[in-house]
This record gives C-alpha cells, sequence and structure tokens, in this order.
C-alpha cells in the first residue's frame, strides 16, 4: 500500500485530491441502521454466511459433475463451519458497537460478484 501511496504522492506532485464528494465520505463512515434492534448485525451475517456456503456448494458440484477431483466432504464442512463462525463473530461484535459499516457489506458483495465471475469464466474455459 506504500507503494500506491508513494506513486499518488509523485503522480500528484504533493497536491491533494480532497475532499471527496459527501456521498463517498457518507459510504465511508455509515452505518447500517438497526432495523431489527442490535440482531440486525447477526442476521446479515447469517445471510453472508449462507450466500458463502451456497456458492462453495456449487462449486463443489460442478466440479464433481465434470469429473474434476471435488473437495472432501469432512474438509468442506470444517472449512465452511469456520468461515461461518469468524463471520458471525464479527457481525456479533459489529452489532454490540453501532452496527456493520456499509463498506464492509459493499466489499463483500463486490468480492462475492468476482467470485461468481471468475468461477463461470473458469469453467467456461476448462469445458472447451
Amino acid at each position: 500500500m506504500l507503494v500506491f501511496r508513494g506513486l499518488t504522492l509523485a503522480l500528484l506532485q504533493g497536491a491533494s485530491i480532497g475532499p471527496f464528494p459527501e456521498v463517498f465520505q457518507l459510504l465511508a463512515k455509515a452505518f447500517l441502521i438497526n432495523v431489527a434492534g442490535p440482531w440486525t448485525s447477526v442476521l446479515i451475517g447469517i445471510v453472508m454466511s449462507v450466500a458463502l456456503l451456497a456458492m462453495d456448494w456449487h462449486r463443489r458440484a460442478v466440479k464433481a459433475s465434470h469429473g474434476d477431483q471435488a473437495e472432501g466432504l469432512p474438509a468442506f464442512n470444517v472449512r465452511n463451519g469456520v468461515s461461518s463462525i469468524v463471520i458471525l463473530a464479527f457481525a456479533y461484535q459489529t452489532s454490540s458497537y453501532r452496527g456493520l459499516p456499509k463498506l464492509l457489506i459493499v466489499n463483500f458483495l463486490l468480492v462475492m460478484l468476482l467470485a461468481a465471475v471468475c468461477l463461470d469464466v473458469y469453467n467456461k474455459k476448462n469445458r472447451a
């Protein structure tokens, strides 16, 4: 990250770009409103865990249907169980503070979209 910071300083010759538009500032410092009380973050954590599990299950099923060696079920369960526990523990911690940051949700959605696109491209490439 320091490399990019140095490149930015060199490119802009030490000038600042700020302030950013209000929309970007609001997204960066805003927290999701607790609609369901303090459990809003935990409910969103459950949805994120289920989405991650569904994507991993789909990836495993695609590999098995193409005859590739799929990950063993015990390893799959352990990996997804640990991931879900970490996500839910983080969601519980943030629910006790101010809720989930909106930027975290945007990042999660972007990562899931990127993973889905990359998986689709990879599968199409290997089928040909």
